[in-house]
């Protein structure tokens, strides 16, 4: 399958040391790396892809977008929305990775992988072989009688319970971890676990400073499908999706301050949340579990990501049971995303203080230029 490897980035792109050799050692040549620039990303990126990776750079199998580039493409596709990209898709955001899934799908990738570039993939693992088998090999599901599972159940960590960030905070502690029957669903994404740093919530690493974990603990199998009306929290750190889906998987607008504080770090969770109910309407589902990365954390000041979790952390308990009891039929992703926008704009209208409710109309105003960003190009 053609796969598009996506991550934006604010540091020289060095994770391809890691990568390329990986992607070459084991047989993957069908493969491209797009990396997203910011404005804050350093000039020297694009020469040090280019002095390192000249062949890969000029053959396309290495891409380098900084700013003046995008907006010339953006300009180019989509003349007439310019503002609206601008909008759903910030400067000076995780977001601008959104660019990155467009010219994926340009590029008529079947699978888009979306990492931070502070995982790297496991020495002599095959990190994209493992991904791109999870969309076809059998599996058992995973049950929990609240219907929310905790992936990092799996990890051999020095300490536990440990829960995955976005898990529901009201929800901790009601949760098993139940290998169920073999799955007979089509996974449309995989979510791929982590050595040394999971990703947990800041106040868990506060509380752990040393937190680490060391691939999974014994007993449990390589990857799981989520039992039909199942749920767990997906980030965007190692995660591989099916093109397919992607007018449904759009890293939601955050970028709003909300009482003095901007939240964010729940633009992945509830993303992956309104997925997982379109898949679910669809009789597809979610994978998790390999491949593992080593997770060589970037610096991280725990007091102000828990500032800009605080917001998130009451309102992602009721955003994620809404979306879970929604009523919702559609008839492909596109149709799903559509309706799914406008059981969010009705249910936070009027429910929410006036600052918590002008955030909202933003996120739901980027999703509905979303779905129609995806139609520039035919899937």
């Amino acid at each position: 399958m053609k796969t598009s490897i996506v991550t934006t980035s604010i540091n020289v792109p060095t994770f391809l040391e890691k990568y390329i050799p990986n992607l070459e050692q084991f047989g993957h040549k069908d493969v491209n790396i797009i990396i997203v620039g910011d404005t804050k990303t350093p000039e020297k990126s694009f020469y040090y892809v280019y002095d390192n990776y000249q062949e890969e750079y000029l053959n396309g199998k290495v891409q380098f977008w900084d700013v003046k580039q995008q907006e010339a493409w953006v300009n180019e596709n989509y003349p007439n929305n310019t503002r609206d990209v601008a909008f759903a898709i910030p400067y000076q955001s995780v977001r601008r990775r959104n660019f990155g899934y467009l010219r994926a799908l340009e590029l008529k990738s079947d699978v888009i992988i979306t990492i931070d570039d502070d995982n790297l993939p496991v020495e002599n693992d095959d990190w994209l072989g493992k991904h791109l088998s999870a969309f076809s090999k059998p599996m058992n599901t995973v049950f929990s009688p609240n219907k929310l599972v905790n992936p990092l159940v799996m990890l051999n960590s020095n300490h536990a319970p440990i829960y995955m960030r976005g898990y529901p905070i009201s929800e901790i502690f009601s949760d098993e971890f139940v290998n169920s029957l073999p799955n007979k669903r089509k996974v449309v994404m995989n979510m791929g676990l982590w050595n040394n740093k999971p990703d947990v919530d800041a106040y868990t690493n506060i509380i752990y400073p040393d937190l680490k974990s060391n691939n999974k603990r014994t007993g449990f199998d390589d990857n799981y499908a989520l039992n039909p009306g199942h749920y767990t929290p997906i980030n965007t750190q190692n995660t591989a999706f099916l093109s397919k889906i992607l007018p449904a998987y759009y890293l939601l607008f955050q970028d709003t301050i909300i009482y003095e504080n901007k939240i964010d770090r729940y633009d992945d969770i509830w993303s992956g949340m309104i997925l997982q109910r379109i898949a679910k309407t669809l009789g597809d589902t979610v994978s998790f579990g390999e491949p593992f990365t080593d997770h060589m954390r970037n610096t991280h000041k725990y007091d102000r990501d828990l500032a800009t979790e605080f917001s998130g952390i009451a309102l992602n308990d009721k955003i994620t049971k809404m979306i879970i009891d929604s009523d919702l039929d559609c008839d492909d992703y596109k149709d799903g995303y559509v309706k799914m926008t406008d059981l969010l704009d009705k249910f936070t209208t009027n429910k929410f203080h006036p600052q918590v409710g002008i955030f909202f109309r933003r996120m739901v105003k980027a999703m509905r230029i979303w779905h129609t960003l995806t139609d520039r190009f035919s899937l």
